[in-house]
């Protein structure tokens, strides 16, 4: 088996050494950019889509490129390539996938704990919330509803792990990273200050558009942490670990 990409064999680099390749990456979330695309298919018009994959596809569409699959493939590409640059092994242990699963279930855990704190914290500092918490409008909005309603938000928190990762850590923070470099800026300055602005974008991203959130000192400050805690786990943890946990998240958050 060790000429194969999925390696059962127990030789080899470590799991937190594994886990963090682009390949490890690829193979732990193409289930759930599958699923997403496959959901939103299956639903037709009535798909939840994600914010971030219209408007990735629409960056495709404004350089003519319309089909379906484009923007799927474009992040299988990404990752291929980026794992090609590392001169990597071209192999993962199969067990490295479970763990990854696991891992990625702790640190939503984490994540959801924090929203409690800070709730825990704002009605200490008596900072009026004239909406629910980010939490709390998940949970509302996937148990109040179907069986369909429920597949259809589930696949929405799918294609959230994995667009809004692929926008705002894949592509936004090296990209920002880079320019800052450019500018002079010291390395871990640089990185320090694009963890910050795609993070402030990522918070500002919910609540633009005909379906964005009201304006809420929770939600901005809760999403701003919480993309910051996903760059971290990006720049740590690697792409799969930084998409499962957001994935993980909302699952989490809408049936706590």
């Amino acid at each position: 088996m060790s000429d194969t990409i999925l390696d059962s064999s127990p030789a080899g680099e470590g799991y937190f050494q594994q886990s963090r390749r682009p390949l490890a990456s690829l193979l732990f979330a193409l289930p759930l950019l599958a699923v997403y695309e496959l959901g939103v298919v299956l639903q037709g018009t009535g798909a939840i889509l994600n914010g971030a994959d219209v408007w990735l596809r629409q960056l495709l569409g404004a350089f003519g490129v319309a089909s379906s699959i484009a923007l799927p493939a474009s992040i299988v590409g990404i990752l291929l390539a980026w794992h090609h640059t590392t001169t990597q092994p071209w192999r993962v242990r199969s067990s490295v996938l479970g763990g990854m699963a696991i891992e990625c279930a702790l640190l939503a855990a984490v994540l959801l704990a924090g929203v409690h704190v800070q709730r825990r914290l704002f009605d200490w500092l008596d900072v009026p919330l004239v909406v629910l918490s980010t939490a709390e409008i998940i949970a509302q909005q996937a148990s109040h509803g179907s069986l369909r309603e429920g597949f259809a938000h589930l696949v929405s928190f799918f294609g959230a792990g994995v667009y809004e990762e692929t926008l705002f850590r894949l592509m936004l923070l090296p990209a920002c990273t880079l320019a800052l470099r450019a500018a002079k800026v010291r390395p871990r300055t640089s990185v320090v200050v694009a963890v910050c602005v795609t993070s402030a974008l990522f918070s500002a991203a919910h609540h633009v558009g005909a379906f964005g959130e009201p304006l809420d000192p929770f939600r901005i400050t809760f999403r701003f942490a919480a993309g910051v805690f996903f760059s971290a786990l990006f720049l740590f943890r690697g792409f799969g670990i930084a998409a499962g946990t957001h994935a993980l998240y909302d699952v989490f958050a809408a049936w706590s």
